[in-house]
């Protein structure tokens, strides 16, 4: 268990009634970036706005399944519930729509782990941040397949729990909107993992604590890896890489994209959290518009960016 911690940046007497990611779960759960989760998308299966999924929806679901494999395995569970609960605070509006437009503008892809770290470290309370745990930050800059591997094993299950929330989460909410039907799962789904969503999910949490009871490392055996990741390709190619969804995410590449232009030209217009600082102005430009959730970006995107009607007649 991962009962101690290396510590904070800036020390603090120790709490007397929370343990140390207590803590860090509370601060989180009280942040600005925590409470705008529930108003930026993680997936719109459809034009419209049948399936939407806010961020806040696939950060619980994703906790939930981290709290569950990290009880049976006997884990931090506070640890655990902290860097699944932070992870997606750097995430902008629009679903992935922020990987593209902000990925224009940088030399290196724009990761939403690692603009999660920024902001625990340098946005959250007024550029102080919110001075968590060292395996915290490293737990919510690792949570992404694509990332290192975490220090922690409440780290490992938190990442492979993202995974997992992610592709049932998205794969429920397109059976329930009629996107897909069951016959179009791999037929390893049903048999191995059961026939519901919430049978899928039980059974590969059971399968994490199995496979992982003797080992180092947070996996899934490899039958029930197999089948994740045929319900991986299923969710690309049939949900979220479907024509509709793919024009709703450009459309919000294309609103972000364009604010940061705004900003670049127009630095005084930032807030004033985001107007000084020793990072680069492109840096603090992207910081504030990552910031914002769906709503805010479109009313900026009108207000700054549409042309406004005349009141005069030609």
């Amino acid at each position: 268990m991962s009962a101690e911690t290396k510590g904070r940046e800036q020390h603090e007497p120790a709490d007397p009634l929370r343990s140390t990611f207590q803590v860090d779960v509370h601060r989180i759960l009280a942040s600005t970036a925590f409470g705008r989760l529930k108003d930026k998308s993680h997936v719109l299966l459809a034009p419209g706005g049948d399936g939407y999924r806010s961020r806040i929806d696939h950060t619980l679901f994703g906790c939930r399944i981290a709290r569950t494999i990290s009880r049976a395995l006997r884990l931090n569970e506070d640890l655990t519930e902290a860097i699944a609960l932070g992870r997606d605070l750097g995430a902008a509006a629009f679903a992935r729509a922020g990987d593209e437009a902000f990925g224009l503008f940088t030399e290196e892809p724009f990761r939403h782990n690692h603009q999660s770290v920024r902001v625990v470290e340098l946005i959250e309370e007024e550029g102080q941040g919110l001075n968590l745990c060292w395996e915290v930050r490293d737990g919510i800059a690792t949570h992404t397949m694509a990332a290192e591997m975490p220090a922690t094993r409440e780290g490992e299950v938190v990442r492979l729990a993202d995974r997992i929330a992610g592709v049932i989460g998205e794969l429920r909410d397109a059976l329930a909107v009629g996107v897909i039907v069951s016959e179009d799962l791999p037929e390893t789904a049903t048999s191995i993992l059961g026939p519901t969503p919430e049978d899928w999910i039980t059974a590969l949490c059971t399968d994490v604590v199995q496979a992982s009871a003797d080992t180092p490392e947070i996996r899934l055996s490899h039958p029930a890896a197999a089948v994740l990741d045929a319900m991986e390709d299923i969710a690309a190619t049939r949900v979220s890489g479907r024509h509709g969804v793919l024009a709703e995410r450009a459309r919000g590449a294309h609103c972000l994209s364009s604010l940061v232009v705004f900003y670049v030209d127009n630095p005084g217009r930032l807030p004033s959290q985001f107007r000084n600082g020793g990072d680069p102005e492109l840096q603090r430009v992207i910081d504030f518009v990552t910031s914002l959730t769906d709503g805010q970006a479109l009313r900026l995107f009108n207000q700054l960016l549409l042309p406004r009607r005349s009141p005069h007649r030609l």
